[in-house]
């Protein structure tokens, strides 16, 4: 399937009161230096693991500043970054977040880069941080009567994240067409799409 195809949002959250991390309200405006370190940390265990040669992801990291990403525009056409944290009750350090980006081009958002501590304690996190994240931007849409959809992407290659967000949106992949491609690599990414005409139900 091609990207645009889209699916009403809709996902129960069950309430956990034990959880040793509180997730922010909601976005801010900007990066967060602390998530970015989280995230070249978990891209060095990428390496290690073999998913990508140090070649290749140099080469991704370059992101569409240098490399065409089939759901990033130029820089001009690309708002700057929300950024939705979790964070360790006790320490107060970032334990996950997610990026979120306005496509002014094509007229969507995406969610990019969801990392999380892997430690044990923080299973669960990951899930919480795009839950956050979705509903702000679901809410935000719905007050802007807007039909814009959000869109989330996985690199093809990564069986492990593909398999996280197919559990996470209790279906495969809407598309399969999208792509990172860099001055030396092509990279295929698969994607989902959610859009604002149904709300996410909280349970406890």
């Amino acid at each position: 399937m091609a990207e645009g195809s889209g699916h009403a949002y809709s996902r129960s959250v069950t309430g956990i009161d034990d959880r040793p991390w509180k997730v922010g309200t909601s976005p801010f405006p900007g990066p967060s230096s602390a998530l970015r370190q989280l995230s070249a940390a978990w891209r060095e265990k990428e390496i290690r693991d073999g998913l990508y040669t140090r070649a290749e992801m140099k080469e991704f990291e370059l992101g569409n500043q240098a490399a065409e990403v089939s759901w990033a525009p130029p820089p001009g056409q690309l708002s700057h970054p929300w950024t939705q944290l979790a964070k360790d009750i006790n320490s107060g350090d970032v334990v996950a977040g997610i990026e979120l980006y306005e496509n002014r081009r094509d007229h969507f958002w995406f969610l990019e880069g969801l990392v999380r501590n892997p430690a044990p304690e923080f299973k669960g996190v990951g899930a919480a941080v795009v839950d956050a994240a979705i509903a702000w931007v679901m809410h935000f849409l719905d007050d802007i009567k807007s039909s814009k959809g959000v869109r989330v992407h996985a690199m093809a290659r990564d069986l492990g994240a593909v398999k996280w967000w197919t559990g996470y949106f209790g279906r495969p992949p809407d598309f399969t067409d999208a792509f990172v491609k860099t001055p030396s690599y092509h990279f295929p990414a698969v994607g989902w799409e959610v859009r604002p005409t149904a709300e996410p139900e909280m349970s406890t």
